[in-house]
């Protein structure tokens, strides 16, 4: 009721790029998810790749042409709002990414329960909210490209923080990583979102915001899948040169292996042996998660860098961003 209208005079559907945009996200998202489960060599997910491809560039041309297309590719033109997109896919993909792989390790190896593990990341999520509602103050202070390069950089150093847990460390060792992963991520969601409203022109407010939410979804779908996949496909390896490291035959570094990547343990086994799974286990998923949390740390703070020089640093005072933009 006291919301001002914003609805664009002269916005009509564009059936063409929904469909082709809805086919390559779908395509994209299918072959990445599953890839890392069946394998991304498998003719499905080859397929899966090649419709993306496809969709993807016809998509491109489309809207290209289009007099009134769904996604106006020329605002990519600008480099603030094409930074804000990266920063809003890398935001999710570490935030999501790093929930995922300390959820696995406090389940896979400090064996915590459900209730236990949810408690245990309050530290990243209720810091998470409250930063959130202190963050548009601080971009009215620092401005958008200081608040969004602090999130990228604070949330990278909570994942490299938590290299420092061991397999057999305690809760203690693990939370200062969480609540560093969480400060970040209040510092990037709402104002990347203010960020690609203020670079556009506002009759184009409403495309952006929807542009950056698509751009969170991709990072929601890769942060979980490149990270976790890290994880399941090191894990064996790790698992395999610690067993034979302490002496464990071939055959039998074999099936303990295939036992463990399912979830199984080392029940039935020879009291000796028995204790060396129960060393080499935790030991080898603490170090494939570590692989992963060493991947997304890197990933966020190399997006840092063009977030610094692109990003626009306060909200625009002339009514045409992109005009205003077009050297930036």
């Amino acid at each position: 009721m006291f919301v001002h209208e914003s609805k664009h005079p002269s916005r009509r559907l564009d059936p063409a790029g929904v469909l082709l945009g809805t086919v390559a996200l779908a395509s994209a998202t299918y072959a990445i998810i599953q890839g890392g489960a069946s394998g991304y060599t498998d003719a499905p997910i080859v397929t899966a790749y090649v419709v993306f491809a496809l969709s993807a560039g016809l998509f491109v041309w489309v809207e290209l042409r289009h007099e009134d297309p769904m996604l106006d590719l020329r605002l990519f033109r600008s480099a603030s709002f094409s930074a804000v997109m990266g920063v809003a896919a890398a935001a999710m993909f570490g935030f999501v990414g790093v929930a995922l792989l300390s959820v696995l390790y406090m389940q896979r190896v400090r064996q915590n329960s459900t209730l236990e593990v949810g408690i245990r990341m309050l530290a990243l999520f209720v810091t998470f909210v409250a930063v959130s509602a202190l963050a548009p103050r601080l971009v009215r202070r620092f401005g958008f490209a200081a608040v969004l390069t602090a999130g990228l950089l604070v949330m990278g150093a909570g994942a490299l923080a938590l290299l420092s847990v061991g397999p057999f460390d305690g809760y203690g060792a693990m939370w200062p990583g969480l609540l560093l992963a969480g400060i970040g991520g209040g510092l990037l969601v709402a104002p990347s979102s203010a960020a690609a409203v203020s670079s556009v022109p506002p009759l184009q407010a409403g495309m952006a915001a929807s542009a950056i939410n698509m751009a969170r979804q991709l990072g929601n779908v890769l942060g979980p899948s490149v990270l976790g996949t890290i994880v399941t496909t090191r894990f064996p390896d790790n698992l395999r040169d610690r067993l034979v490291d302490a002496g464990t035959t071939g055959s039998d570094a074999e099936r303990i292996v295939a036992g463990a990547s399912q979830g199984g343990g080392g029940t039935g086994l020879p009291p000796s042996l028995a204790r060396t799974v129960a060393e080499a286990v935790p030991q080898a998923f603490t170090d494939a998660v570590h692989r992963g949390l060493l991947v997304g740390g890197i990933a966020l703070v190399i997006v840092a860098v063009p977030t610094t020089l692109f990003v626009r640093h306060r909200l625009p005072s002339a009514p045409s961003v992109l005009a205003a933009d077009s050297g930036d």
